[in-house]
């Protein structure tokens, strides 16, 4: 049987990357189907000069690619998840969330940072994300070295832009007012673009020269559902729907849900001011990372682990059933510790501070089969050494 899907996409050269990759996915794993690529240009590729924080209203990066998909005119689309409201019309079914990438935040910093730290200089960091503007300046005031000097300033400056645009704005003029000395983006979407033929190239000349720094979930949960893509198609249309099915992960579902979970509860959306990231833990299913401020301003830092029935042996000799509970940490580590598991921030505990203080770049290699680092598309492409 030969038929091809329309999937649309929104323009960008990330969303096109990630598009094209799901693309390929589905004709493999669905021989005679091919797909094609319809780009649709969202209120959100529009409108930049206004940051995400004054945005009013839903949807605002999907809303074009709905009104194609309800009127037939794809029969897919896909979105990163973290761009989709909890109250999706019901016309459409989440059809498959594939497996997950590295849900992590990463820093790029300028190629002058290191002289920048080592003269007291100021550090300007763009983002208009409200949880990293919450979250990363009291981090990096710890990880980041002093060589000597007095503590550094850091301000956020609020940039929009597709990825390769972010990027671009730290290799400005230091008098361009778009200048900035550190951009914060999403791992996953570096990782998808290193992966695309068309993205590599663009992101070669763009990243050549500028330091790294991989952001620890403990100290900066990211959005709920970062990493994830959705793929949704009409609800009625079961064709569709069973070659899509192919794709899901089901643990990378059960993760985002318990993200989307605090969504719920607090609300938020592109106003939020606080992470949420769930990590896999094999047997210990998920950890859930917390840390920033509800909507009513309250401070939040915790830690949740969910599990059904796991019983743990503590030092006190109490046992402790891990149903969706703040979770000291010592105990997390002797759990960890009894079902063969290691911390799942422990490859990435040292590499803050390492990749400036040593001027080399260190990055956690070893995935191991739980999936506490899963692996991801790309990741050979990583700097390695100094530079």
């Amino acid at each position: 049987m030969n038929k091809t899907l329309k999937l649309g996409t929104r323009r960008s050269l990330l969303a096109i990357a990630q598009s094209r990759g799901i693309a390929r996915r589905i004709e493999r794993t669905n021989p005679g189907i091919k797909v094609e690529l319809v780009g649709i240009e969202t209120q959100g590729d529009r409108i930049l000069d206004v940051p995400l924080s004054k945005i009013e209203g839903k949807e605002f990066f999907v809303a074009e690619l709905d009104t194609a998909l309800a009127a037939a005119e794809v029969d897919l689309t896909v979105h990163s998840m973290k761009d989709l409201s909890l109250d999706r019309p019901a016309e459409f079914v989440l059809a498959a969330i594939p497996q997950r990438e590295n849900p992590r935040d990463v820093i790029l910093f300028a190629a002058d940072i290191v002289d920048r730290l080592k003269n007291g200089d100021p550090i300007r960091i763009g983002t208009s994300s409200p949880r990293r503007i919450e979250n990363l300046p009291p981090f990096l005031k710890k990880a980041l070295p002093n060589f000597g000097q007095s503590l550094t300033e850091l301000s956020t400056k609020e940039i929009r832009g597709n990825v390769n645009t972010r990027i671009s704005f730290l290799s400005l003029p230091d008098d361009d007012p778009k200048k900035v000395d550190a951009v914060a983006l999403a791992f996953a979407g570096l990782n998808r673009l290193w992966a695309d033929a068309a993205g590599r190239q663009e992101l070669k000349a763009l990243l050549s020269g500028l330091r790294w720094m991989v952001l620890p979930l403990r100290e900066c949960p990211t959005a709920p559902a970062q990493g994830a893509l959705a793929i949704e198609c009409r609800a009625a249309d079961s064709e569709t729907r069973a070659y899509l099915g192919k794709l899901h992960c089901p643990a990378s579902a059960q993760d985002v849900a318990q993200e989307r979970e605090i969504l719920h509860d607090w609300g938020g959306g592109c106003h939020q001011r606080f992470g949420a990231t769930a990590l896999h833990l094999g047997k210990l299913e998920s950890l859930l990372f917390i840390r920033g401020r509800k909507p009513d301003n309250t401070y939040v830092e915790e830690m949740r682990w969910r599990h059904s029935d796991l019983k743990v042996a503590t030092p006190g000799g109490m046992a402790l059933h891990g149903v969706k509970k703040p979770l000291l940490t010592a105990t997390l580590t002797i759990c960890l510790s009894q079902h063969g598991c290691r911390h799942p921030e422990q490859p990435l505990l040292h590499i803050p501070v390492l990749c400036l203080r040593t001027g080399q770049t260190h990055w956690p290699k070893a995935h191991n089969a739980s999936g506490l680092l899963a692996p991801a598309a790309g990741t050979d492409w990583l700097p390695r050494g100094s530079g």
